[in-house]
């Protein structure tokens, strides 16, 4: 892989669940990417800090900086129970929920709202916010080409206090970051707030 430093520290590499057969092989990717500058490490699955330990010690074993920061993807009712030990484990930046893994896993038929999973959104929200991490990561929609669709789901991301969304096609970028940009009502605020503190 041939990526320059700063293209590294923008990456996001996520790796194969604990218990495949690739999983063993992109360890030894991640280890060979965190001395170079790698940014963050996304782990599918996540259930437990030890499950997190394990991936945690594949970098750390290279990369004593720091920089290279976890996201726990909560894909299972397991995870779901877990969420404060996974918030709480080191160099966790932030939570992400992959909702259709967990639907699947539940036995969920959801709705086109999705009102099902309201109380997973809630919790993953209240969670990295007792832990103190930045806001989660909401899970992607599938509907590549329905824009509205997008907007709608971006939409509910935001209200539940969700900080960012994940996408699967290049497509959706424009309209998830659009929608996640700050209001100038919030900048206004952010403002007022930065002139309050240097005071």
């Amino acid at each position: 892989m041939n990526l320059d430093e700063a293209e590294l520290s923008r990456l996001l590499v996520r790796i194969n669940a604990a218990g495949t057969p690739w999983h063993e092989d992109d360890l030894a990717l991640v280890n060979q990417l965190a001395v170079q500058g790698l940014a963050g490490v996304v782990v599918p699955k996540a259930e437990s800090s030890a499950q997190l330990a394990h991936v945690w010690a594949h970098v750390d074993t290279v990369s004593n900086t720091g920089s290279c920061v976890r996201f726990p993807v909560v894909e299972s009712a397991q995870g779901l129970g877990a969420l404060d030990e996974l918030a709480n484990s080191p160099g966790v930046l932030r939570l992400a929920l992959g909702h259709l893994d967990l639907q699947a896993d539940m036995g969920e038929r959801c709705g086109a709202d999705e009102a099902e999973l309201h109380l997973a959104r809630f919790a993953l929200v209240a969670a990295s916010r007792r832990a103190g991490l930045a806001s989660p990561v909401d899970g992607v929609t599938v509907a590549i080409a329905d824009t509205a669709r997008l907007q709608t789901d971006t939409a509910r991301s935001r209200r539940f206090g969700f900080g960012a969304k994940l996408c699967i096609h290049t497509a959706q970028l424009a309209t998830v970051s659009e929608m996640f940009a700050p209001t100038s009502d919030q900048e206004l605020q952010f403002e007022v707030m930065g002139n309050a503190r240097s005071i």
